[in-house]
């Protein structure tokens, strides 16, 4: 299908001699918004790591994107990577740098290495990379005003709350113009009041179409936000529907027994 973003076919990641995820196979369209649910090590988060390669799937395993097998060793992963942002559950902000750095970082160095090193180096004298950077710069404001965080744009991360560090570090990802972007459980880092502005964010890029797979254990916002839910058990996807269909009619007794616990 045109509109599929992401094509997950036989994914599989063992750690030593342990089996972490198990044949997953999975589409993911141009505008879902993907909860995946699970008990702890069932391999959500594993499943969201491999998406872009942060741990390299075993071989035989295949993803592909815009065509190309992200999983192939011959390819440039940074090229592809581009479009996919990441949210971290601990922010993974660069502590001695400015939000306004930190949001720019990405773009400027994506920049750099597009033209090359020598043109680089020319870009720096001709003007090229001031213009360039100029315009990162307003990129990042506008998108900081967007979070209200316009005036934290000269701030370090240190002086940040933990929702407002979470923030920063969703818009870093959108700094990048990804495709699709992958949460690991944003929330669970957070104090219980810091968690609604990080949501509302989320909430608000999904009613604006962007393409999203997260990691929670937040049911509620799963309910709300996502129309497609995966229940990982095991490293498989034992169940997968909309939320109505498995928050409502869970057919599977481990998602059941799961369910009966978080909600």
């Amino acid at each position: 299908m045109d509109n599929v973003l992401l094509h997950v076919e036989h994914l599989k990641k063992t750690f030593e001699k342990t089996a972490v995820l198990k044949d997953i196979s999975i589409d993911i369209l141009q505008g879902d918004v993907v909860a995946v649910i699970g008990p702890s090590g069932c391999g959500k988060s594993t499943f969201l790591r491999c998406l872009n390669c942060l741990e390299d799937p075993d071989p035989g395993s295949i993803i592909v994107f815009d065509d190309v097998n992200i999983a192939d060793i011959r390819i440039d992963i940074n090229e592809h990577r581009k479009n996919m942002g990441m949210v971290f559950q601990q922010f993974n902000l660069f502590a001695n740098k400015t939000i306004i750095d930190n949001i720019t970082f990405g773009p400027l160095n994506a920049y750099k290495k597009k033209l090359g090193f020598f043109k680089s180096i020319a870009s720096h004298f001709n003007g090229g990379y001031k213009k360039e950077k100029k315009a990162q710069q307003e990129k990042a404001l506008a998108l900081l005003s967007r979070i209200g965080l316009e005036d934290k744009a000269k701030a370090y991360p240190s002086t940040l709350s933990g929702g407002q560090k979470q923030r920063v570090a969703i818009v870093r990802a959108l700094a990048m113009n990804p495709k699709v972007i992958l949460f690991d459980e944003p929330t669970s880092a957070l104090d219980p009041e810091m968690v609604g502005e990080v949501l509302n964010l989320i909430k608000d890029l999904a009613t604006n179409g962007m393409t999203m797979v997260i990691v929670t254990h937040e049911m509620g916002f799963a309910k709300e936000v996502a129309n497609k839910v995966l229940f990982f058990n095991e490293g498989v996807i034992e169940e997968q529907g909309s939320p109505d269909e498995l928050f409502k009619n869970p057919k599977s007794e481990r998602l059941k027994e799961f369910l009966s616990k978080v909600l």
